[in-house]
């Protein structure tokens, strides 16, 4: 590299050319039987899996939290595909990540944060999930099996009978807390006589 204004200073200066060594990877092929649900090559990859309640009443919210943790390319971990009972109103999962990048590669953690609320009472169940990656250690595929997250729902009173909203950048919020419902048993009667002309008319 010459350059120019240290040549007009010391009136003098000369090209260097540097190169580095030449770096040589191998990238050995995976098996060929790649398993279902295949997440990717990881390192002691972890899944954990943690609810809020088993126990509540309709319309009230759930927080489930799956924690994936392990070293490789975390930040490339989608969201588990979840089979969510037909009665529970769910949302998008809020992403937190505890990832760390050092000369030994990427590690960490990615928590996908879950919000669902039954909407009737009963027993439901989500299902466990079964994952799989590569581990290039043991230079073989291996399992993930999560739990089955059982529920039992009761009949929620009035006051419970309230909305959720959820998005990935608030918690939930709760609306409608102040209105009062409609009670079914309200009657409403027909005048039984014009009020034009009669004595209360005439007597205001």
């Amino acid at each position: 590299v010459s350059n120019s204004s240290m040549d007009r200073m010391f009136g003098r200066g000369k090209e260097v050319i540097g190169r580095s060594k030449p770096v040589k990877i191998t990238v050995e092929p995976l098996p060929k039987s790649e398993p279902e649900n295949y997440l990717g090559t990881y390192k002691d990859l972890k899944i954990d899996v943690d609810v809020s309640k088993t126990q509540l009443a309709a319309n009230e919210a759930i927080n489930m939290n799956i924690k994936f943790t392990g070293k490789g390319n975390i930040k490339l971990l989608g969201a588990p595909n979840l089979t969510i009972p037909g009665d529970f109103e769910s949302y998008d999962p809020k992403l937190k990540d505890n990832i760390r990048i050092n000369s030994g590669g990427e590690s960490g953690s990615r928590t996908f944060e879950y919000i669902f609320i039954p909407r009737s009472p009963g027993l439901f169940e989500i299902p466990s999930l079964t994952l799989s990656y590569f581990d290039p250690d043991d230079e073989k595929f291996k399992t993930l099996i999560t739990t089955a997250q059982t529920f039992e729902v009761s009949r929620g009173n009035g006051d419970s009978n309230v909305a959720y909203t959820f998005d990935s950048k608030t918690d939930v919020n709760v609306l409608n807390q102040d209105i009062r419902y409609i009670r079914p048993t309200t009657t409403l009667k027909a005048p039984s006589a014009v009020f034009f002309g009669s004595m209360g008319f005439f007597g205001i």
